[in-house]
């Protein structure tokens, strides 16, 4: 319902094992120091807690959509950061494994790496944001675009 064009194989929110409550939110194109991160799953996804794993190897949101109607995609950066970017030639491709992980092959220094949760400071605060390490068995690096927990409202 978000998208306007492409062809994709897994369009939902991306969640990682180790933290199946949470989602990862896309931060706005005008910050390009800003890392995807981790937050809680509330049931509502919205734009920028949608992503969607395409037919060419890019992942996309829909959010940030100004230039290209396919939305902004993840860009791996020398420095094993990521960024957002709707340049298509700067786009990294990521392959699916059979193990969950979104692996980039030849990675940002010739070897194969993974989308990896891992923690950052931020306003003097930690939070989980998403980055690119060497591959392993972690569940730090097993994605799914389908929900996972979400919360439960209580009466009281």
């Amino acid at each position: 319902a978000n998208r306007t064009s492409g062809t994709h194989y897994a369009l939902g929110p991306l969640v990682v094992k180790s933290y199946p409550s949470e989602v990862l939110e896309c931060p706005p194109l005008n910050d390009s120091k800003a890392i995807p991160i981790l937050k809680p799953n509330d049931g509502f996804i919205s734009t920028n807690k949608t992503w969607s794993y395409e037919i060419d190897g890019t992942i996309r949101t829909a959010f940030n959509k100004k230039i290209d109607s396919m939305g902004s995609c993840l860009q791996a950066l020398e420095n094993k950061n990521l960024n957002m970017t709707e340049n298509i030639d700067n786009c990294s491709k990521w392959t699916w494994n059979a193990k969950g992980q979104l692996m980039l092959r030849g990675g940002t220094k010739g070897k194969d790496e993974c989308l990896s949760i891992g923690n950052f400071k931020s306003g003097g605060k930690t939070i989980q944001g998403a980055y690119v390490s060497d591959c392993n068995n972690s569940p730090h690096q097993v994605w799914s675009f389908f929900p996972g927990k979400t919360a439960t409202a209580t009466n009281n």
